[in-house]
């Protein structure tokens, strides 16, 4: 099974409409050819839209999320996080426990942030 954790952004673009590469992978997902995750940092970075102070399109945004699972931000990934800050390989502290449960869980990155993420050694990116 193809694993991918899907970053903030692309998660704002498609709840904007912008990007269809999402909608295939719903796709798959629903085929049973790839999971689709996120943590708890892309559900705090995406519901973080002042625009969701309407309470109907609060309720759109997490009913949108049920279609992830969620992989738990723990100890081990906590201190994975401090090592990629530490050594320099992100300076988003965001960025570092997102990197760090996608190293500790094995599971591919979708972003279009490269930059973000690209020095983060041992981290697969799509």
């Amino acid at each position: 099974m193809y694993k991918i954790l899907v970053d903030t952004d692309i998660l704002i673009d498609f709840s904007k409409g912008k990007d269809s590469q999402l909608m295939s992978l719903f796709e798959l997902q629903t085929k049973g050819h790839v999971e689709l995750y996120i943590s708890p940092v892309n559900i705090t970075e995406f519901l973080n839209d002042l625009l969701l102070s309407d309470s109907e399109k609060l309720k759109l945004a997490t009913n949108f999320l049920e279609k992830f699972k969620v992989l738990k931000i723990g100890k081990k990934t906590g201190i994975l996080a401090g090592q990629i800050l530490r050594t320099k390989q992100t300076s988003y502290i965001g960025d570092a426990l997102i990197g760090a449960v996608c190293i500790e869980n094995e599971v591919e990155l979708l972003t279009r942030n490269k930059k973000h993420f690209e020095k983060i050694t041992g981290l697969k990116l799509n």
